[in-house]
């Protein structure tokens, strides 16, 4: 089964003071076998510059521009209702993404495009595995963290069977 890396792409990518910004650093330590890389108009410079850094490693990348799935929308990257409508389309179009085992970092781009596409994915690919990179320079540790979308659903389940 192919994996896939599903990242969305922001204004410091691909690098950040000479670190490597989330989706490069996750595509380094994971090798995907493809990666996704969503961006909008906006940044469509360093979604080709990611592109780049991440074929020298050998990894086959396409790029889906937001703004020609939801033409036409004022605000697009702050608008979670908006960016939710785009990921459900994005992922819609990409049915390879059902295929293959998916890790995710939506932590480059807008706050509201972290929060939109973590519940687009967690809906329609259950599966997929989320990371979050944080910066390097106040980490501890690896500054790549798997995290579960899922978790304060879990631990409240949990409470409400116990009691």
């Amino acid at each position: 089964m192919p994996t896939i890396l599903l990242a969305t792409i922001g204004k410091r990518d691909p690098f950040d003071k000479g670190e490597p910004t989330g989706p490069l650093r996750l595509a380094r330590e994971t090798t995907p076998d493809r990666a996704l890389l969503v961006a909008t108009a906006a940044v469509r410079a360093q979604a080709e510059a990611t592109a780049a850094e991440l074929q020298a490693l050998g990894i086959e990348v396409a790029i889906d521009i937001l703004d020609d799935l939801r033409r036409n929308v004022p605000d697009l990257a702050v608008s979670v209702s908006d960016l939710l409508l785009a990921g459900r389309d994005l992922i819609r179009r990409r049915p390879e993404l059902r295929e293959a085992e998916v890790i995710t970092c939506f932590t480059s781009g807008t706050p509201q495009m972290s929060i939109a596409f973590t519940l687009v994915v967690r809906s329609l690919l259950p599966r997929a595995r989320h990371f979050q990179a944080l910066n390097p320079a106040e980490a501890q540790g690896n500054p790549l963290r798997e995290f579960d979308p899922d978790a304060l659903v879990h631990l409240d389940a949990r409470d409400r069977t116990l009691e």
